[in-house]
C-alpha cells in the first residue's frame, strides 16, 4: 500500500510532470485577477482565487483527470446519486399546493437535524454567510457587546462581519489549531454584572485548523453565572455529522448549509432559531430586509411558506437527503463521522506526521487538517493531487497557508471511498490482491498495524544522487523480514529517505 501522501511529495520532487496542455488565459480572467488585487488580503483564499489565477502574460495549466473527481474537501461534499435525481426535475410553481405541502413537512423535519422541538427552523436562498448574517441582525442591534471565538480562517470571517455590522465585537483570541478559551469566557461572564454581553457567537467546527468546540461547556458557563446572553453557533460543517443538541444545550440560534453534512449542492442556509431568539428579535434594531424572520413568519401563518421564490430543485433535494439520514439514523450519522474521523487521523499519525489540532478533545470528525515538515509547501500537494489523481483536497487558509492540507472526511461518505483518499498499491506491496489489499488497508486505518521506521538512509547511489528504490526496498526486507519493503521518501534534494514499512 502506497501513502498518498508519500506519493505527492515524491511527484513534487519529480522533474517529470506528466502530460498537460498550455492553454492562454482568456482576457476575462486576466481581469478578474485585477479585481481579486482589490480585495482585503485577509479575506483572500490562498489558492482558489488570485493563487490559482494566471498572472497577466502567464499560461495556465489544463490537466484532463479521467474518471470521477474524488471529492475530500471540507465541504461542497460529494452529493448521494438518490439526490441528483430527486433534483432531476423541471420547475413548479412555489404557490401550487405540492410545494407547500413539502415545505411544511421539511420545517418539521430539519428541527430533528438541530435536535429540538422548540425552535423555529428558517430555511433561506442563501450559504452559510447569509446565516451568519439572519442570526446577527435579527437578534441584535448596533452596539451590541458580543463575545466571539477566533480560532481560525471561518471564526475570522464571522467577526469580520459582525464588526462590519457595527456590533460591539469582544474578540478572544486562541493559536490556530487551539479551541476557544473558555477559561476568559468565564472570566468574562464573572465580571458582566451589569449584563452589558448580549451574545456569545461561536463557530461549533473550525475546518481551517480540524478543531471542534464543546458547546455543553458553553451553556455550563452561561447557567453557572447566571447570564441572559444569547448564545449563536455556527454549526456549517457540524450539524448532521457531528454530535449537536440544541434543546439540551440552550443554544438560541444555529445554522448550517447545505453543501456541508446534508449533502447538497450550495444554496440553502438553514437557520434554527429558539423561543429566546424570536423574542429578541422583536426588539432588535439590525437593517434587515432578505433575512427578516418576520416575513417567513408572516407566510408560516398564512401556509404558503415562502415570502420569495425557492430553488424547487433544492427543496427536492433536502427531502431525499434527510430521508438517507432518517433511515440510517442520526445517531448512526454521528458514528460513523467517529469512526471516519479516528481511520484519518490514525493514517496521518502512520505517514509520521501531526494533526494541527493541539490537543484531542479539540478533533473534529469531519475534517483533519495536516501539519507538513516546514520544507515542504502543502498548496503544492493540493496542486499535485488535483492534477495527478482528480483528488480535491482542502487548502491550508490564512496563518496556516502552505503549513497544512486538510482532508475532508463529512458528508455522505463510506469507508472505502476515504480509502481512496487515503492510500494506492505500492509496487512492491506483499498483497497485490484487490480485496486483500482493502482488508489491509482497512486494518490499517481501524487498528494501525503499521510501523514506520524513518531512520533507514538510503546509501547506495545507482545513477546520481538520492534514494534508489530497489536497494531501499532489499535493505527492508533484510532488516525487518520479507513482509517489509521500503519507499522513497522525497523530503527535499538530495537527501531523500527510504522509508521502511512492516507489520508490528
Amino acid at each position: 500500500m502506497f501513502l498518498l501522501f508519500m506519493l505527492l511529495c515524491f511527484l513534487i520532487a519529480s522533474e517529470n510532470e506528466g502530460i498537460k496542455e498550455e492553454i492562454q488565459a482568456p482576457p476575462q480572467d486576466r481581469n478578474r485577477v485585477e479585481e481579486v488585487r482589490s480585495v482585503p488580503a485577509i479575506l483572500l483564499h490562498p489558492f482558489s482565487f488570485e493563487a490559482s489565477l494566471p498572472k497577466v502574460g502567464e499560461k495556465m495549466d489544463y490537466v484532463y483527470g479521467p474518471g470521477k473527481n474524488h471529492l475530500f474537501v471540507p465541504g461542497p461534499v460529494n452529493i448521494p446519486e438518490p439526490v441528483i435525481r430527486a433534483m432531476n426535475r423541471n420547475n413548479e410553481d412555489y404557490r401550487s399546493p405540492a410545494v407547500p405541502a413539502m415545505t411544511k413537512t421539511l420545517l418539521e423535519d430539519v428541527k430533528k437535524i438541530f435536535k429540538t422541538t422548540t425552535g423555529t427552523p428558517f430555511m433561506i436562498p442563501t450559504t452559510g454567510t447569509g446565516a451568519w448574517e439572519s442570526a446577527l441582525t435579527n437578534t441584535l442591534s448596533p452596539g451590541d457587546r458580543i463575545v466571539s471565538f477566533l480560532i481560525g480562517q471561518f471564526s475570522l470571517l464571522w467577526i469580520d462581519q459582525q464588526q462590519r455590522l457595527k456590533f460591539n465585537v469582544d474578540v478572544v483570541e486562541s493559536e490556530w489549531g487551539q479551541g476557544a478559551n473558555l477559561d476568559v469566557l468565564a472570566e468574562k461572564l464573572a465580571a458582566d454584572h451589569a449584563h452589558t454581553i448580549k451574545a456569545i457567537c461561536i463557530v461549533h467546527n473550525e475546518t481551517a485548523t480540524g478543531v471542534t468546540n464543546n458547546l455543553a461547556t458553553v451553556r455550563k458557563l452561561l447557567d453557572q453565572y447566571r447570564h441572559p446572553a444569547l448564545f449563536l453557533v455556527d454549526g456549517v460543517s457540524s450539524i448532521c455529522a457531528l454530535d449537536f443538541r440544541m434543546d439540551e444545550w440552550g443554544v438560541d440560534v444555529a445554522l448550517t448549509g447545505s453543501q456541508k453534512a446534508l449533502s447538497l449542492p450550495t444554496g440553502i442556509g438553514i437557520v434554527c432559531a429558539s423561543p429566546k431568539a424570536l423574542e429578541a428579535s422583536k426588539s432588535a434594531k439590525s437593517v434587515r430586509v432578505f433575512f427578516d424572520w418576520n416575513d417567513y413568519l408572516k407566510f408560516y401563518k398564512l401556509g404558503t411558506f415562502w415570502p420569495y421564490t425557492p430553488s424547487i430543485q433544492l427543496l427536492y433535494g433536502l427531502r431525499t437527503a434527510l430521508d438517507l439520514i432518517f433511515e440510517e439514523g442520526l445517531d448512526n450519522v454521528i458514528a460513523r463521522h467517529s469512526r471516519l474521523g479516528k481511520a484519518t487521523r490514525l493514517a496521518v499519525e502512520a505517514w509520521g506526521l501531526k494533526n494541527c489540532t493541539q490537543k484531542e478533545e479539540w478533533y473534529s470528525d469531519t475534517v483533519t487538517a495536516v501539519l507538513v515538515p516546514p520544507h515542504i509547501d502543502s498548496t503544492e500537494i493540493v496542486k499535485r493531487a488535483w492534477k495527478r489523481y482528480n483528488l480535491s483536497l482542502g487548502l491550508g487558509l490564512n496563518k496556516v497557508a502552505g503549513k497544512v492540507f486538510r482532508i475532508g472526511h463529512l458528508g455522505n461518505l463510506n469507508e472505502l471511498q476515504l480509502l481512496g483518499c487515503l492510500a494506492e498499491q505500492h509496487p512492491y506491496d506483499p498483497f497485490p490482491d484487490l480485496m486483500n489489499l482493502l482488508c489491509m488497508q482497512l486494518r490499517f486505518l481501524q487498528e494501525n498495524l503499521v510501523c514506520i521506521d524513518a531512520e533507514a538512509q538510503c546509501q547506495v547511489k545507482l545513477h546520481g544522487d538520492g534514494c534508489q528504490i530497489e536497494e531501499c526496498n532489499k535493505g527492508c526486507t533484510q532488516k525487518y523480514g520479507p513482509k517489509a519493503y521500503g519507499i522513497c521518501f522525497f523530503y527535499a534534494k538530495p537527501s531523500d529517505t527510504c522509508l521502511c514499512r512492516y507489520p508490528c
